[in-house]
């Protein structure tokens, strides 16, 4: 499922076909790769303010549930699929990288002992084979939580850091300003050779999808949907 900006049509109806055409045929890709076609099937309400394409595959060779990025893009070049579990090593790296960010935004260094790790993936961006991490960590106690996610460039087993995100949740009873970050997928989508990244950021009652290029060794913000929720 597909989410666009907001259209109301008036009295709060969405009209999400003027961002989805039932019937249309995109590219699906999954890690870069591609694996045949989606058909949008229906456009619906989703939440209080968007709406959905729901689709259907026509021709893939997917065959478990995935998450993938369907787009009418034109000239996306494929590349066979690398994505992975972050190994020991890696983790480590990642780890060390999302301690420096917890203390430098003020995280007590007593409670670096407390650090978990909630994903590490390795994922090629581009054809030199060298890895980019991606991670995400937190620390919680009974007063209070903090959030890292990260993706750092991995060359002769040395990380470098690229993007770091911090994030501090105060209500730990019902968790209404906490955000969790996550890695959707990766896809060159402007042709420049080097993958776009795909993050999904969910909050209370809402989620947004940002889009990242990596630009002289950072990776930055290029584009973002608007935020589905209520």
């Amino acid at each position: 499922q597909i989410y666009p900006r907001i259209a109301d049509e008036g009295g709060g109806r969405i009209n999400g076909r003027l961002f989805y055409e039932a019937g249309k045929t995109l590219a699906l890709y999954v890690d870069g790769e591609r694996r045949g076609d989606v058909r949008i099937d229906a456009v619906k309400p989703h939440q209080c303010n968007s709406a959905v394409g729901v689709v259907v595959p026509t021709l893939s060779t997917v065959s478990r549930k995935v998450v993938g990025i369907a787009t009418n893009a034109p000239n996306v070049r494929s590349r066979p699929s690398n994505r992975r579990a972050a190994d020991p090593a890696e983790r480590g790296a990642l780890l060390q990288l999302a301690t420096r960010e917890f203390v430098r935004n003020k995280v007590s260094t007593s409670l670096m002992t407390r650090i978990l790790l909630d994903a590490a993936t390795a994922i090629e961006v581009d054809d030199s084979k060298n890895r980019a991490l991606v991670g995400s960590f937190h620390i919680q106690t009974k007063t209070e939580r903090h959030d890292v996610f990260l993706i750092a460039s991995y060359r002769d087993s040395k990380p470098s850091l690229e993007y770091a995100r911090y994030h501090p949740t105060t209500d730990l009873e019902d968790f209404k300003d906490h955000i969790g970050i996550g890695l959707v997928d990766h896809l060159d989508l402007n042709g420049d050779g080097i993958d776009e990244i795909v993050l999904v950021i969910g909050g209370w009652e809402s989620e947004v999808y940002e889009v990242y290029s990596r630009r002289q060794g950072n990776w930055v913000l290029v584009a973002e949907s608007f935020m589905a929720g209520c």
